[in-house]
């Protein structure tokens, strides 16, 4: 059976004596989205940053193509961080107010000291190149979070990690970079990594979903089976908490 692209297993954080995330174990497949949701507080956003290593695990495993991230140092971490990146939720913080759209995916490259292809990918997300020379202030929302993924795809990585990253976005406006993340993992073959609260977002994305509540995941399977057939009384809660429901 082939490797996973990211293999989680018995990952934990704590924070004093709260664990934010505790003992949780998946897989993502290349090309594969796994949507992790579940209301505010439950851990999502600090799994995110640990499978990221934004943050580090407590304990537990976190494996790229079979290689351990969770243990790693910073200096034998540099060389394996183009290959996983993050997406953040909120455009208009996660940009530097004072660099330019050129220089804002241009700074992966540099520090990796690569060449890359800054208009052909603000031209992949669906931005006009001449736009290079803006900064993020002058740009619109959905830009902004253009601009965010097209500097997560300057190192041509193999999984993105997304941090609620339509959250901060109009509903029409969220709908676009939808269609923008299908299409991107459909030509590069991506893996996802999916957070939210929103299961009308994930329901447009995922393939698999794990529900998250107090640090633990307490059911994972197939989008449509999650959503349509429920087995947890907190997942069934949440799925008839959405609108239409």
């Amino acid at each position: 059976m082939a490797e996973p692209l990211l293999r989680v297993t018995d990952l934990r954080k704590s924070y004093g004596a709260s664990w934010a995330v505790d003992g949780v174990t998946f897989e993502v497949d290349r090309g594969e989205t796994l949507a992790i949701v579940g209301e505010s507080g439950c851990g999502k956003s600090t799994l995110a940053r640990c499978v990221a290593r934004l943050a580090q695990p407590t304990s537990g495993s976190v494996r790229l193509d079979g290689l351990e991230l969770a243990t790693l140092s910073r200096r034998r971490l540099r060389p394996l961080r183009p290959r996983f990146q993050l997406v953040f939720q909120d455009p208009s913080t996660s940009l530097n107010p004072r660099w330019t759209v050129e220089e804002i995916v241009r700074e992966p490259l540099r520090l990796q000291g690569v060449r890359g292809d800054v208009p052909g990918l603000l031209s992949e997300v669906g931005l006009d190149p001449g736009l290079a020379g803006r900064h993020p202030h002058q740009l619109s929302g959905g830009q902004r979070q253009r601009v965010g993924i097209a500097r997560a795809l300057a190192l041509s990585p193999d999984l993105l990690v997304l941090d609620e990253p339509v959250t901060a976005l109009d509903v029409s406006v969220q709908a676009q970079i939808i269609n923008l993340l299908l299409r991107l993992q459909e030509e590069r073959g991506l893996g996802y990594l999916f957070i939210s609260h929103d299961l009308a977002v994930v329901s447009a994305v995922a393939h698999r979903i794990a529900v998250m509540h107090a640090g633990r995941l307490v059911e994972t399977g197939p989008a449509e089976q999650v959503l349509g057939r429920p087995s947890h009384d907190y997942t069934r809660a949440l799925v008839a908490a959405v609108p239409g429901a």
